[in-house]
């Protein structure tokens, strides 16, 4: 059907690099410690088809292909974001088998993964690094280190 015989007489085009789909990624996302720079990057890949409503996604071959990474690499950064809420995955069987997957991008996550902008906690591994101030000397007492005046540091007039 073309856009003539749609019965919409206006239309709307996008160009360059948004011409072929964008998305808008929420921060808290981003900040979440939990989650790897490669989950990042596939919650970022799956955001980039959002925002049309029910679109048709694609196979994990094209995902690894398109994002550079392994399959066991896909699913090992995936799993967090199932596992923390942000992407939820149902797998549809026709036949018996399985057809495809139906994949949800969160709008509200469960309260025990949301980070509610909290400040981390700290870090328990090592000991505290901030040392009280010393006492602030005189810079200018210099009476402990000798002359840097030798014969070998004095420039001669003429160069060699």
């Amino acid at each position: 059907m073309s856009i003539e015989d749609s019965g919409k007489s206006d239309i709307l085009q996008v160009e360059g690099v948004n011409s072929k789909g964008y998305g808008i990624i929420p921060k808290l996302v981003m900040q979440d410690v939990r989650l790897s720079v490669v989950s990042k990057a596939i919650y970022s890949y799956f955001y980039s088809y959002a925002g049309a409503g029910r679109v048709a996604f694609p196979k994990v071959t094209k995902i690894i292909t398109d994002l550079r990474i392994s399959k066991a690499s896909y699913y090992t950064h995936f799993s967090p974001l199932k596992t923390y809420g942000y992407i939820k995955a149902e797998q549809t069987r026709k036949d018996g088998r399985q057809s495809h997957n139906i994949y949800t991008i969160m709008d509200v996550v469960p309260k025990q993964t949301n980070l509610d902008n909290k400040p981390f906690s700290p870090c328990t591994k090592f000991q505290d690094t901030v040392f009280q101030d010393t006492e602030i000397q005189d810079s200018n007492n210099n009476s402990n280190y000798k002359n840097n005046r030798s014969k070998n540091n004095i420039l001669k007039t003429t160069p060699p």
